[in-house]
């Protein structure tokens, strides 16, 4: 528990000189049930899943079978994507945070979260180059997800990830349940004003 409590630590103090603000979390025990690419294994190119449509340069591998681009099988032995190049997440509903098991966290990973683009290096240092559950949160809503594996803007390596299954939904944000409330307090009102206005009339 020390230990993830410091690696969080450390991963807040590692990203404070971004412009943006953001927390990154790092626990080196991934969820038991990383099974969210199961059904989708030997998909590629452009295919739809629960949470959004994946388009690109990845590959989704069964647990156990090794993409021969691999550096390092992701953490849990799960069914994972392996990404060669860039590949896009059009999520289906917005939201502030994403949590990954990032296979193999170097200077050629790039995860781009709400127009922020986090390198692998600082990843793979405080996790000691073993990979890790990550959790990227408290940034403003987005909806789409890059991963990319490049040098000098040409696909190389490969960024192997597995994903937890998601949610049912996401959470609405703050803003939602104020606009939500002030439209219930709306209708109350006028309906209010419309029993009011017909006992006037009796």
């Amino acid at each position: 528990m020390i230990k993830r409590i410091l690696l969080a630590g450390a991963a807040a103090i590692a990203m404070s000189a971004s412009a943006h603000a953001y927390t990154i979390t790092i626990d080196t025990t991934p969820p038991a049930d990383l099974n969210f690419f199961d059904p989708y294994v030997g998909d590629s190119g452009t295919f739809t899943t629960l949470m959004g449509t994946f388009s690109g340069g990845g590959t989704v591998f069964a647990a156990g079978v090794n993409d021969p681009n691999l550096n390092y099988d992701p953490v849990g032995g799960a069914s994972y994507m392996a990404v060669v190049g860039v590949e896009t997440l059009d999520l289906k509903a917005s939201t502030t945070s994403f949590s990954l098991d990032w296979g193999s966290p170097d200077s050629y990973n790039n995860l781009s979260l709400s127009g922020i683009a986090i390198n692998g290096s600082p990843i793979s240092a405080l996790t000691l180059g073993n990979g890790g559950f990550v959790t990227i949160s408290d940034l403003s809503p987005f909806s789409v997800v890059t991963f990319s594996s490049e040098i000098d803007g040409a696909p190389a390596h490969a960024f192997e990830f597995s994903l937890d299954p998601p949610t049912t939904g996401a959470a609405p944000e703050a803003s939602t349940w104020v606009m939500l409330g002030l439209g219930f307090a709306a209708l109350g009102f006028v309906g209010q004003r419309r029993r009011a206005s017909r006992l006037a009339t009796i």
